[in-house]
């Protein structure tokens, strides 16, 4: 998935430095591998850090209006068509993926592409504590059924984006100071990849949706 996902384009002479390999411990490392995934780390890290920050703030400080919202979502799983369930899905990721592409648009876009996969792990951190206070292990099964598998991969995926978004905007800056850059990144390669990306998530949604149509009913979290 990573080789779909890259965007970044070598010239020629930065194409043979990616091939070569440095050896150590009698190990040979691609070094510019290892660069070029040094931001899903970082963006990977943060997402876990930020579940937990999320499970800390409903702990301490809960709130009131989120948790009725919450609530009432929770009724629309249980209730609505399945149509309705998957275009609150996807409503739900585009408005993820469009804050981390336009981030990517951006010359200053880098120092916020890590925005949208903290902030929506931060609302599943929340999320799940609330179910695990509110339901106990009931709401644990539901999550672990129903939104865990589906906030996995979407979040797996925003991080994605939000790599290309970053690579993306450094190269615009780049551009606009004059800089010289190794990258030659292709505006049609960036619309490619989050489309790629995007189809990615709502086949997940579809696939969630129709489990959730199934499967909510009948799971009784009272």
């Amino acid at each position: 998935m990573t080789k779909v996902i890259s965007l970044r384009k070598k010239r020629g002479y930065a194409t043979n430095a990616h091939l070569k390999k440095r050896q150590t411990g009698g190990k040979k490392v691609n070094i510019n591998g290892l660069q070029a995934e040094k931001y899903k780390v970082i963006f990977a890290f943060l997402s876990i850090v930020a579940v937990l920050c999320g499970s800390l703030i409903y702990k301490n400080y809960p709130n009131d209006t989120v948790n009725t919202i919450i609530a009432e979502k929770l009724n629309f799983l249980q209730s609505e068509s399945y149509i309705q369930i998957l275009l609150y899905f996807i409503k739900l990721d585009i408005i993820f993926i469009s804050i981390s592409f336009f981030a990517g648009t951006s010359f200053m876009g880098s120092s916020i592409s890590f925005l949208p996969p903290f902030l929506k792990c931060v609302l599943i951190g929340y999320i799940g504590s609330y179910f695990y206070n509110e339901f106990e292990l009931k709401g644990v099964l539901f999550c672990l059924l129903l939104l865990y598998p589906y906030f996995i991969i979407t979040t797996a995926s925003l991080i994605f984006a939000s790599n290309e978004s970053v690579y993306m905007s450094t190269y615009i800056f780049k551009t606009i100071t004059n800089k010289n850059t190794a990258d030659n990144i292709s505006v049609r390669l960036y619309l490619l990849r989050y489309l790629i990306l995007i189809i990615i998530n709502t086949v997940c949604a579809a696939v969630n949706s129709g489990l959730i149509l199934f499967l909510a009913p009948k799971i009784s979290l009272r």
